[in-house]
């Protein structure tokens, strides 16, 4: 079993693995930097997608409070068993993590091809201090998204 992740985790992978047009971090390998990108779907996708991070930061906001009002009511358990305490702490380390990684994508998303779509890897790129895995937009690409988003 992979590690323990909150629901707004989940989520977030969801959303993530919609919006990129190259999927999964697994599926990059397939990407090829000739492929023809279609620019008008990634604008209204990206669009969709900053619309359902800013719903879905209230959602991970009250799902930390949440786990953390759990951890501590699990305390008096601890001596018996730190099963359940174990369990909440990593659904709360998960949800307090989400929290900055959709502040992060708020901003990511207008920028990049593919985001990661998943905590593992956001939280690899974040203790590398890294924003993505592939490659940033270079300035013909972001004239392209320009003009698709101004409908020229």
């Amino acid at each position: 079993m992979g590690p323990t992740r909150c629901l707004s985790s989940h989520a977030m992978s969801h959303l993530l693995t919609w919006r990129n047009p190259y999927g999964r971090e697994e599926e990059w390998k397939n990407y090829d930097e000739d492929d023809e990108i279609n620019w008008s779907k990634l604008r209204n996708k990206a669009i969709v997608t900053e619309l359902a991070l800013l719903a879905l930061l209230p959602c991970a906001t009250i799902e930390t409070i949440t786990y953390l009002v759990l951890t501590l009511l699990t305390i008096p358990l601890y001596p018996f068993t730190n099963r359940p305490f174990s369990f909440v702490e990593n659904l709360l380390e998960s949800s307090t993590f989400t929290i900055p990684w959709i502040l992060v994508d708020l901003v990511l998303n207008i920028f990049l091809i593919n985001v990661a779509t998943h905590e593992s890897s956001a939280r690899y790129l974040a203790a590398r201090n890294c924003l993505t895995i592939c490659r940033p937009v270079d300035n013909a690409v972001v004239s392209k998204i320009r003009n698709a988003m101004s409908g020229s």
